[in-house]
């Protein structure tokens, strides 16, 4: 190897640009059973395993770019949801309380989007009958929806900004 710095160099930079779907997780690995899958309907052949239960799991993914929550996460929001108030930050009158989760909207020209992604999987059975056969019976359902180029328009503050009553166009948008 004549280059050994510039080669590694050149796969650190690559990389960095490289992505990959996001959510697959590692629901295609040969030990991932009856959940695999809806992904992957041969992976029961390479599970090392004779038979696999699945009895239940749920998975829940949002995103966009229209609105967020200011200064948390998602562990201090799982933990102080019930008894912390929202509030939204066109509505405060003054400095807001401590314990305040605060809702604010993204400014700015861009196009705004959402995802959203609901994955609920019931109870599932494999069997694996010698080395060539696998039978399985799973059951899954899934939501899933998104809006990817919604127009500006649409952004909170630049809504609000318009007189009430006033009409105005937008171009066509899609969404699934």
């Amino acid at each position: 190897m004549k280059h050994p710095v510039a080669i590694c160099l050149l796969y650190f930079l690559m990389g960095n640009a490289l992505f990959a779907q996001e959510q697959i997780g590692m629901r295609l690995e040969n030990h991932a059973g009856v959940y695999s899958l809806s992904l992957q309907p041969a992976g029961n052949l390479t599970n090392p395993l004779k038979w696999d239960i699945h009895l239940a799991s749920a998975g829940f993914f949002a995103d966009n770019n229209y609105l967020f929550i200011a200064q948390t996460n998602t562990f201090d929001l799982w933990r102080r949801a019930d008894t912390d108030p929202f509030l939204t930050v066109p509505d405060l009158e003054g400095p807001p309380p401590a314990d305040a989760f605060l809702i604010d909207y993204f400014k700015g020209n861009k196009r705004r989007f959402a995802h959203l992604n609901v994955d609920i999987s019931g109870p599932g059975l494999a069997l694996k009958i010698g080395d060539d056969q696998s039978v399985a019976l799973f059951t899954k359902m899934r939501i899933a929806g998104g809006a990817p180029r919604l127009q500006t328009q649409f952004g909170y503050y630049e809504y609000q900004q318009r007189p009430l009553l006033t009409t105005f166009s937008i171009s066509n948008f899609e969404g699934a």
